[in-house]
């Protein structure tokens, strides 16, 4: 049965994109390690997905993750609008005062007084196994003491590893990293109004399914329980997203954290932040936060 709904799964993904030629990935890292907790965490981040394109994008798979979990139209990312710093505000749980970056290098960093989600987690709990799949290099850069590093070079490259790994090694913690929405919306524009950008979000979703589908048969199966966090790192307006914190549409955005069995629970007429998400993460995981990682995250509320 385990081996049937796997095939499934795998060959319903390869039908999404049969077209397509698939180079070789590159595996910067693997100790082979399996995860062993009960509870854990992915984390999806779709790059550059404003929020009011989810309204027009036919993103079910998205929407039907908010039955479940708790989750926010109106999220304040925060300043520095490009990718390097929004993805470090995230999983490293500080605004870029702390974390030092500001364009999408990382010369100036402060990383060492400020460490990413990994590091800090395996303060606490060493044994946990730790990934992070990337279709952008510099993303691999913003982690450190992962298990498995890998490169991709397309976003459905990126959910068939992904696919593997999580019935093979079923990391603790995976973060992934979806790259075509931004590409598309620098090549045409971040808009709703731009089909080619809509069209990359809901590839997106088509993959977000893939992903639940494999999360929802271990928690059926292997008495695990799962947190799933979907995201971005900033909207865009045009052909860009830079120097734009005075943009709604650019530095509001949006977050699902889902729960197996939560109440649903919107807080987007509430005000949250970017950094919320790290001590959420830690929260489920059991890993108490310590006062001198200095997170500038809050707990958010959950509904069980």
């Amino acid at each position: 049965m385990y081996i049937k709904q796997i095939g499934s799964i795998l060959l319903s993904l390869l039908l999404l994109t049969c077209s397509k030629t698939i180079s070789p990935l590159i595996q910067l890292k693997n100790d082979n390690k399996i995860g062993s907790n009960k509870r854990k965490v992915l984390i999806v981040g779709w790059d550059g997905v404003r929020t009011d394109a989810l309204a027009v994008a036919d993103t079910k798979n998205l929407f039907s993750l908010t039955k479940e979990a708790t989750y926010s139209w109106n999220v304040d990312r925060g300043p520095y609008t490009v990718s390097v710093p929004g993805w470090s505000t995230l999983l490293h749980g500080v605004w870029p005062n702390k974390h030092g970056l500001t364009e999408n290098a990382f010369a100036g960093n402060r990383y060492v007084d400020y460490p990413d989600i990994f590091s800090l987690a395996k303060e606490i709990q060493p044994h946990l196994i730790t990934a992070n799949i990337s279709n952008w290099n510099q993303f691999l850069d913003i982690t450190q003491q992962e298990n498995i590093s890998i490169e991709v070079d397309s976003d459905y490259q990126l959910t068939q590893q992904t696919l593997m790994l999580l019935n093979s090694q079923t990391p603790d913690i995976s973060v992934l990293h979806f790259n075509d929405p931004d590409f598309n919306g620098h090549e045409t524009g971040f808009s709703p109004d731009n089909p080619n950008y809509i069209k990359a979000i809901q590839k997106s979703d088509l993959y977000l399914k893939s992903l639940m589908d494999i999360v929802k048969y271990r928690e059926a199966n292997f008495d695990e329980e799962w947190m799933v966090v979907v995201t971005t790192d900033h909207g865009g307006c045009e052909g860009h997203h830079d120097q734009q914190e005075d943009k709604k549409e650019t530095r509001f955005i949006w977050y699902v954290i889902r729960t197996p069995n939560q109440t649903p629970l919107n807080l987007t007429t509430e005000k949250t932040n970017l950094v919320d998400i790290l001590p959420t993460v830690f929260d489920w995981l059991t890993i108490p936060v310590k006062k001198e990682w200095g997170l500038d995250g809050v707990l958010l509320k959950r509904k069980v």
